[in-house]
């Protein structure tokens, strides 16, 4: 028998770990740069924030059922500002909160690519997805050619070991060319 009290408290850590982290880019980005498109991404960086943002309620709405179409019609396309991200992903951090109580980590579900989905993988498919954009935020900020802090890096990735660190910097320095060509265009 799975222990899903633990297991679910476990993945609410680590996505509040992630959320922060995000929050942290956010907070680093100019207030311009909301309008900007994201690279690897067909949404603005404010669209990217508030889809990311929405996330963890999006996400337990496909597992309850919800219509993909029902779902975007109640978020917002795009956020302006850090605290506009702030708010929107607090809210669907509660509600995911509250929500992951009713989800049986053995119990079986249908992704919205037709996949058949235990509860567990499905919480675990919700903070990869998140974590996706997350380091899509970080790469925009990287190509803003703002250079976070040792500190923020180490929130970034603490108990998230993504990659090593020599597949990072070789991202990171690769970055540095999309960073050029978006400043030459």
């Amino acid at each position: 028998m799975i222990n899903q009290d633990f297991l679910k408290k476990s993945i609410l850590k680590s996505l509040n770990a992630s959320a922060q982290a995000a929050a942290s880019v956010i907070m680093l980005l100019p207030k311009d740069s909301f309008k900007e498109s994201a690279l690897y991404s067909r949404r603005t960086i404010g669209g990217l924030a508030a889809h990311m943002a929405c996330v963890p309620v999006e996400e337990i709405r496909l597992m309850k059922g919800v219509s993909r179409k029902t779902i975007t019609k109640s978020f917002p396309k795009s956020i302006a500002s850090p605290r506009q991200f702030e708010n929107l992903l607090n809210r669907s951090l509660d509600y995911l909160k509250k929500e992951i109580k009713g989800v049986d980590l053995e119990g079986l579900y249908r992704s919205r690519e037709g996949l058949i989905l235990n509860g567990f993988e499905w919480l675990m498919q919700l903070l990869a997805h998140f974590t996706n954009h997350r380091s899509q935020l970080y790469l925009n900020l990287v190509s803003f050619k703002i250079v976070p802090s040792r500190l923020l890096l180490k929130s970034f990735f603490e108990g998230h070991p993504m990659m090593p660190i020599d597949d990072y910097k070789q991202l990171v320095a690769s970055i540095k060319t999309h960073a050029d060509i978006r400043k030459n265009s």
